[in-house]
């Protein structure tokens, strides 16, 4: 009862209730201690919250781990850059770095995405929390920042970084493509690499012989935006596809390959280990130079 109580006293606006919810901040009541946090964060008082950064040390690990989600909630730079002290500090325990982790996660500033990256780097402790907490960053605007990160990072942070999406799975996977159909030159060719390292490429390959046409369309025209290699390899085992819009799809796909990075690829299908990627690369560029599917 006191906890619902105190979950709603924000809604009053009344400032004078804050003393009796800070005073609420060290009950013995677990429950009370996270309500009184909420609270804290929906009167946006910092003072308040900068007082109740030693709950992160708190025995019970639900405490924490609200107290931390509360913090990520009200997302001040203030407050993010605490939580990154949590977790560049050597003598800090693994339990409050882990909570400092559930507070990146749950902040929707670019500047959680920035924090966990560094740390992502050169954590071997707390690597697995630290994918899971960037797996969680899904929105338009944080996959950009982990794309921007992956352009400028070495092969091994690539590598954790391609993790990461990895662990988003299907929502990553969206938002990234997404990205690539805005067509912005300085992520296209690193989003298609991500694609191709977490499996999606491969995926869109298997529906090129789903039996709905509508999918097959769609796989096609996926493909066709990602645009690498093993795309346009999938690409060309669709150019005798029975669906007309199929067809025409592989031979805008081909058309795109008017280029000097588009000849490489096909001459690297033409001359592949595959003999049916072979034979239908040389079947649809016979189709293109006439025109016609």
């Amino acid at each position: 009862v006191r906890a619902s109580l105190i979950s709603i006293l924000p809604s009053t606006e009344e400032k004078e209730f804050l003393k009796f919810i800070r005073k609420a901040l060290k009950d013995a009541d677990p429950e009370i201690r996270i309500a009184s946090v909420w609270a804290i964060v929906d009167f946006a008082d910092f003072r308040s919250l900068n007082q109740a950064f030693s709950m992160l040390r708190d025995p019970v690990e639900r405490v924490r781990s609200e107290v931390a989600r509360a913090f990520g909630s009200y997302g001040s730079d203030d407050v993010l850059e605490r939580l990154k002290a949590l977790l560049t500090d050597e003598n800090e325990v693994a339990s409050v770095k882990r909570a400092a982790l559930v507070g990146l996660k749950n902040a929707s500033s670019l500047k959680a995405v920035e924090i966990l990256v560094a740390r992502l780097e050169v954590d071997e402790e707390l690597q697995g929390d630290i994918q899971a907490a960037l797996a969680f960053k899904v929105k338009r605007k944080e996959v950009a920042a982990l794309v921007e990160d992956f352009k400028d990072a070495d092969p091994g942070l690539r590598t954790r970084i391609t993790a990461v999406f990895k662990a988003m799975k299907e929502e990553g996977e969206e938002a990234l493509v997404e990205l690539l159909k805005e067509d912005i030159l300085s992520l296209n060719l690193f989003i298609a690499e991500i694609l191709d390292s977490t499996g999606y490429v491969e995926s869109q390959i298997r529906k090129l012989s789903h039996r709905d046409s509508e999918v097959r369309r769609e796989a096609a025209e996926v493909l066709s935006l990602v645009g690498t290699e093993s795309a346009f390899r999938g690409i060309v085992l669709a150019a005798r596809d029975p669906d007309d819009e199929v067809r025409v799809k592989v031979i805008k796909a081909l058309e795109k390959l008017e280029t000097k990075e588009g000849k490489e690829i096909l001459a690297a299908l033409e001359g592949d280990g595959d003999k049916r990627v072979r034979k239908y690369t040389h079947w649809a560029l016979e189709r293109l130079k006439a025109k016609e599917l």
